[in-house]
């Protein structure tokens, strides 16, 4: 055999090789994320409210709705594409989520394994370290908090994109003779995906791109520095300008703006206090939120040291500075929410190469065998399920179903509207997506579904203000809200003058110490007749009447109201242009007037103002009547007794109770 076909052949088995490897390490991602993540088939349920959040988007993206116009998130669009995606592979469930969620750490992993490929000579260590990669990620502390989190995030996803980039930042320092343009079109693709999804991660690059480029400039290669920058232009393009074309056709780029940018920046409270009284409170705050974890540093100067040692220049300035601006970015969140620190786990990877390469000079003679090496991957595999912790999550490996689940058929068995309308709403408590809205597989026609954690209604009043809006034009069908510490008189927003609450149950898993409420609009409401304030010719009243008109606006948020304690003989006279036959009559007190109802209420009809025909009723204190009139134009409603509270109207509406 000649030379060049012994070098061929030796190439052709290294490759398939290589490709053994890599199917091994996809395999193995597949199978620890079954036991590490709630999105897996294993897993009742994933009832992290943000992993049920973007769901809500791709579901929403994947059936015509619009980003940050029919539906209102601030992260990324797309994250929403993928969970879109997702969606697709599984419409009530996190099946397509837990496959793109393997797929981006199995992607993570092979390139951990070519990183420390650059460094080491011996495959087992290699793979060592690429199974040992998924571990700072997994860890119960950043991944899964006691209960709480459970996988999914943009973190996780933009940690895949950033340790591929950081093989290619590394590569560059080790073999520069070999970075083509192309690889800089492949940086500037994984700049535009993670800007897309969260664009404070994209800082990530900014050190890299400096250091390179500038060590170019000095050397005076411009023709080399252009193509780098021309290959990173294209490649963010060629991410960025589809959604910039769907923007413009849906005529949503400004709305995109306002949320994604505006928003997420008055969201982390930069400007709230002075830059450095801010970095030195979010520094100590980050401490705390790692509990003082000692190996998270330790790996993080490791592998900083380790670049000190073993890099050129160009890449030392670089990394040190990509990482020191990556962790000011990290700590200058307002919330300092320990999954927000995933991200970072990507410089730890070099920490971890770092005490390999050490390993692996002291055992440079040692042989590994199959055993030992298949022992090795299975006490890592063991100890990233154990380290991760949410095998011990109620919802794993149970037939139990979850109160989503069960609220969901409730939903189903209940509805008469078609599609099925449904708000999550948020009231004294917080109102995130507890993924009701996945369950029951409904899209929102409300924009603002939920309510953004954290952010106080002064602050912030849209979304409180959209959702009371909805409620108090009954809009949706059926609310859920939940409560805390049993209460049972729950009643947000004074829900149940026009909704009656049909189910009320306890929360499962990591949400079980809530209870939460489901509410179904009463039967008559959908029969009130929306033109049945344009019908009024003039309306007249004992008190107050030059506001009367704010009775029937169409705002909610403006009342008539008689000014002092109710009193027999108070009236309201309402004159129609024509006959009208409306049976039915609610007036809305609003959120607060829950009392301001009528007392010993007598209705009173005409047909010619005349004649009348007199109906005396009970309290209104449901805030809406019942009579049986023949046709009239003319109604008369008055009080007959005395009570302290006022008599209060928000809006009033007719129609017909069948």
């Amino acid at each position: 055999m000649k030379v060049s076909e012994k070098i061929v052949n030796m190439a052709h088995n290294k490759r398939k090789d290589l490709q053994w490897i890599y199917a091994v390490l996809v395999v193995y991602c597949f199978a620890i994320m079954l036991f590490c993540t709630k999105s897996s088939p294993l897993f009742a349920f994933n009832d992290w409210f943000d992993a049920n959040c973007y769901f809500t988007m791709g579901k929403g993206l994947m059936n015509g709705r619009v980003p940050y116009v029919d539906l209102i998130d601030n992260k990324g669009p797309l994250l929403f594409l993928i969970y879109g995606l997702a969606w697709l592979l599984g419409n009530t469930g996190f099946t397509g989520v837990y496959l793109f969620q393997c797929a981006f750490l199995a992607l993570s992993v092979i390139y951990s394994y070519r990183l420390a490929a650059l460094f080491m000579k011996r495959r087992f260590f290699c793979v060592l370290i690429a199974i040992l990669s998924p571990i700072p990620m997994l860890a119960r502390r950043f991944y899964a908090l006691g209960f709480d989190y459970g996988g999914g995030g943009p973190e996780e996803i933009c940690r895949a994109l950033m340790i591929v980039s950081l093989y290619y930042y590394v590569f560059y320092d080790s073999k520069p003779e070999q970075y083509k343009p192309r690889h800089s079109v492949i940086q500037g693709v994984l700049f535009g995906c993670v800007f897309l999804m969260k664009f404070s991660l994209a800082t990530f690059w900014t050190g890299f791109l400096a250091a390179i480029l500038g060590e170019l400039v000095l050397k005076k290669k411009w023709r080399q520095a252009l193509r780098h920058i021309g290959g990173f232009v294209l490649g963010t393009a060629g991410v960025a300008l589809p959604y910039v074309v769907y923007g413009f056709v849906t005529h949503s780029l400004p709305a995109f703006y306002d949320t994604y940018f505006l928003f997420n920046s008055r969201y982390t409270g930069v400007d709230a206090v002075p830059m450095a009284e801010k970095l030195i409170r979010a520094f100590i705050d980050a401490m705390q939120a790692m509990g003082g974890n000692l190996l998270f540093f330790a790996l993080l100067l490791a592998g900083l040291v380790f670049i000190f040692l073993h890099c050129k220049k160009c890449l030392i300035v670089a990394y040190s500075s990509s990482l020191l601006l990556f962790l000011v970015v990290s700590f200058m969140a307002e919330l300092q929410l320990h999954y927000l620190y995933i991200p970072i786990t990507t410089f730890q990877l070099i920490g971890l190469v770092a005490v390999c390469v050490l390993v692996e000079r002291k055992a440079l003679k040692m042989q590994s065998r199959r055993t030992v090496q298949i022992t090795a991957v299975s006490l890592v595999a063991a100890f990233t399920i154990g380290i991760n912790g949410l095998a011990a999550y109620p919802l794993f490996l149970t037939d139990e179903q979850t109160t989503q689940q069960q609220m969901a058929k409730v939903i189903w068995q209940e509805a008469t509207s078609d599609p099925i309308t449904l708000l999550e709403i948020g009231h004294n408590i917080g109102g995130l997506d507890s993924g009701f809205y996945t369950a029951a597989g409904i899209i929102p026609q409300e924009p603002y579904f939920y309510i953004p954690n954290h952010i106080s209604h002064d602050a912030f009043p849209t979304p409180r203000d959209a959702q009371k809006s909805a409620v108090f034009g009954l809009k949706t069908e059926f609310i859920i809200s939940r409560s805390e510490n049993n209460d049972i008189s729950h009643n947000p927003y004074n829900l149940k003058r026009y909704y009656d609450e049909i189910a009320v149950l306890q929360g499962t898993g990591y949400q079980n110490k809530r209870d939460y409420h489901l509410f179904q609009l009463k039967p008559f409401v959908n029969q009130f007749d929306n033109g049945a304030r344009s019908m009024i010719s003039w309306i007249e009243s004992s008190e107050n009447p030059d506001i009367l008109e704010l009775m029937y606006d169409g705002d909610t948020t403006t009342r008539w109201h008689t000014g002092r304690e109710q009193r027999p003989g108070d009236y309201i006279l309402i004159a129609f242009d024509d006959a009208v036959d409306y049976n039915l009559l609610f007036m809305d007190v609003g959120e607060f007037d829950e009392d301001d109802y009528p007392r010993e209420l007598a209705v009173s009809t005409s047909l010619d103002g005349i004649k009348w025909h007199n109906e005396s009723l009970d309290d209104a204190d449901d805030h809406y009547v019942q009579f049986e009139p023949d046709p009239y134009r003319y109604l008369k409603l008055t009080v007959n007794d005395s009570a302290p509270n006022w008599w209060s109207i928000y809006e009033i509406k007719f129609g017909w109770f069948s």
